[in-house]
């Protein structure tokens, strides 16, 4: 029982990080986008907050 609730809060943890990363890779990839002087083409799309 407790191995089963130490696996949750593992996973919880591993998820929340991987949607961290991925909010950071957004941001980085727009700074580089806007930095190469290119618009993307949807202009109004925003990281889901």
């Amino acid at each position: 029982n407790g191995n089963d609730c130490l696996m949750r809060l593992t996973e919880r943890r591993e998820n929340g990080g991987k949607r961290k990363w991925r909010q950071i890779g957004q941001e980085n990839f727009k700074r580089e986008i806007r930095e190469k002087g290119k618009t993307p083409k949807g202009k109004g799309t925003l990281p889901e907050a």
